[in-house]
This record gives C-alpha cells, structure tokens and sequence, in this order.
C-alpha cells in the first residue's frame, strides 16, 4: 500500500516453528509454533534506477529493467505458543513487543519482481522471567519476495 512515492506500508504476519532451551538444571527444551505481526514500512533509499543494468539470457528471455534499494522499519508484535510439556514445567506463552530493522533491494524484470531482504529484529517479554530480568530476543531472517 504505496503512501507516497518513496513510503509504502507493508503490514507482514509470519508462522515459524522454533526449539527452546532454557539453560537451567536441568535443561529445558521445548518446541513452540511463533506467530509474527509487524506493521512496518518501505522507505526508498533513492528513486528507481530507469535506465538499469541489462543482463540478457541465453534465450534472450529475461532482463533486468531497474533495481531500487530500501530500508525496512517498523514494530513487531510477537506470540510463542509452547508446547504442553513446556507448559506443565510451569512455564507460560510469550507475548513480545519489539522492533524490526531491515535492509532490501527491488529487482524488476518483465512482468516479475524480485525483492531479497534482512531483517534484524528485537523484542522484550516479561512472561517466563529466568532470574527476575526481562528476557530480550534477536533474530536476523532471510526473505525472498517474488511478485
């Protein structure tokens, strides 16, 4: 949902499965189903480049039209869904708030585009506290967008 030329919203909701330790005695372990809302947005780093480089197949089927970088930023809203074990060790689901900082490039070909990103995020929860501090979470994901 393009705001202006250079702004677009991006709102994303991402399903992961993810393995926990908690290092305590004895360990922990558990599996968990994550579900990720962020409300973040596209800001363009510089106008798309019209002239662009052209590679050109074999079959002379495919060139690129234009690339444009972008930064992606906005907030993340995170729920962690363990498993029943987990929960009976008197552990609970997490809930986390954090932000989200990335950085993309936009390949635009004939009819297709083609956008790789990173994103690092961070997020803070206070449920399932390990020695009355909040617990603190990094991540660093690779996405591929086609469209």
């Amino acid at each position: 949902m393009p705001l202006n030329e250079g702004i677009v919203f991006k709102p994303k909701v991402e399903g992961s499965f993810s393995n926990t330790c908690v290092k305590q005695s004895p360990c922990v372990f558990a599996t968990s189903f994550d579900l990720a809302v962020s409300h973040g947005f596209v800001i363009a780093l510089r106008k798309p480049d019209k002239e662009g480089v052209i590679y050109v197949a074999r079959n002379m089927s495919c060139y690129l039209q234009s690339k444009q970088p972008y930064v992606l930023v906005g907030p993340k809203i995170n729920l962690k869904k363990y498993d029943k074990g987990y929960i009976k060790k008197g552990f609970e689901n997490e809930f986390s708030f954090g932000l989200f900082l990335g950085y993309g490039i936009n390949y635009i070909f004939q009819g297709k585009n083609f956008a790789p990103e990173i994103c690092y995020s961070i997020s803070s929860t206070s449920q399932n506290k390990i020695n009355d501090v909040r617990k603190i979470t990094h991540s660093i994901s690779l996405a591929v967008n086609f469209f």
